[in-house]
């Protein structure tokens, strides 16, 4: 697998990918400059832990998901996902009701956030079931 870090308020999250998500991707570009990139694939199987507290851990099988990233003409992309996704917020990053992150979240439903030219997400909507993956593991 392939362990990724990931910094929080107060911890570190960290997460180790296993196996191939088997995912498959298409470009459109439209005569306006725009430009649809749809995804799907099953997802990769996921661990996450705090690494002060390695033996408290969360296990996500893949479980598939599709989707599509919107890039406009001036750069601005907005993505949405929808089946099982985690989204990964941070500190830079603007979730709904204008609070900062960071946040961890697993979402099975359907998220949608946009991306700015300086790689700043922005949370437009979220439906679905949706878990805090940080408040599931132990503070430091």
């Amino acid at each position: 697998g392939v362990d990724r870090a990931v910094d929080r308020v107060g911890a570190a999250v960290d997460v180790v990918v296993a196996n191939d998500a088997n995912l498959v991707t298409k470009t459109f570009t439209s005569p306006d400059g725009t430009v649809r990139v749809p995804s799907a694939g099953t997802g990769s199987d996921l661990v996450f832990y705090n690494p002060n507290h390695p033996d408290v851990r969360i296990s996500l099988k893949g479980n598939g998901a599709v989707n599509w990233a919107t890039t406009a003409a001036d750069g601005t992309t907005t993505v949405t996902l929808t089946g099982h996704n985690v989204v990964f917020y941070f500190p830079t990053d603007t979730l709904l009701g204008n609070t900062p992150g960071p946040a961890t979240l697993l979402v099975a439903g359907r998220e949608v956030f946009t991306v700015d030219a300086a790689g700043n997400f922005t949370q437009v909507s979220e439906s679905g079931n949706v878990t805090d993956i940080c408040a599931q593991l132990p503070p430091d």
